[in-house]
């Protein structure tokens, strides 16, 4: 009878101890299958944006008027968030007017900037092309400066919407040229003055150096 019991106990032990060598093997194996960097994954990913283009603003009212654009943000490898700034230049097409000093006056003048939060998120991207969805929403605005048209210097200006798409084409990996076409909302307000078309489209440039514009992408 006692040979029975520690038989038994010692195959109780034997079976605990097998069970634990079975767990620790599988959990083993899961971690060797397990990808390297499932933990940090996006993390590895992210880098510092930085972008530069020039274009041209197209306007129903102000004309045409050469851009450049500057952005900087963090960026993985499908998400872009940035602080967007542009400065244009020429005056507008046409004269319009402003109300100074209770008074009507005509002017081109026109020196526009605008600055706006982006988001861009990749639709399509492959070895030889890649396709992007850009939006943002900012501030756009122009001043007239104090001068021999006006004695009050004005400020003209409202919030914008922006939406486009983006297309960039390799030569070789990550070198190309990049196009990018915008439409512009702005609810630009110019009291007492002509009204401007709050619609435009802006057409931006640029060529990719081999690292799609930003420190860690491959």
């Amino acid at each position: 009878m006692l040979s029975c019991i520690i038989l038994l106990i010692s195959l109780n032990l034997f079976s605990q101890n097998t069970n634990r060598d079975t767990s620790k093997n599988a959990n083993h194996v899961t971690e060797k299958l397990k990808p390297s960097g499932i933990d940090a994954g996006s993390e590895k990913d992210v880098g510092i944006y930085i972008h530069v283009s020039t274009g041209l603003y197209l306007n129903s009212t102000l004309g045409a008027h050469p851009i450049f654009n500057a952005q900087l943000g963090i960026a993985n490898d499908k998400n872009v968030y940035c602080l967007d700034y542009e400065q244009r230049f020429g005056p507008a097409k046409h004269e319009y007017r402003v109300l100074d000093n209770d008074t009507l006056k005509q002017t081109n003048i026109y020196n526009g900037e605008c600055f706006s939060f982006t988001y861009e998120h990749t639709l399509y991207d492959s070895e030889r092309q890649k396709l992007v969805l850009h939006s943002g929403l900012g501030y756009d605005w122009f001043t007239i400066p104090k001068g021999d048209v006006i004695h009050n210097s004005k400020t003209i200006g409202g919030l914008d919407v922006n939406i486009g798409i983006a297309y960039s084409f390799y030569f070789i990996t990550r070198h190309g040229p990049s196009l990018m076409l915008i439409y512009h909302y702005s609810n630009l307000k110019n009291a007492g003055g002509s009204a401007i078309n709050p619609s435009s489209l802006v057409c931006r440039l640029t060529y990719n150096f081999g690292h799609d514009s930003f420190k860690g992408h491959p």
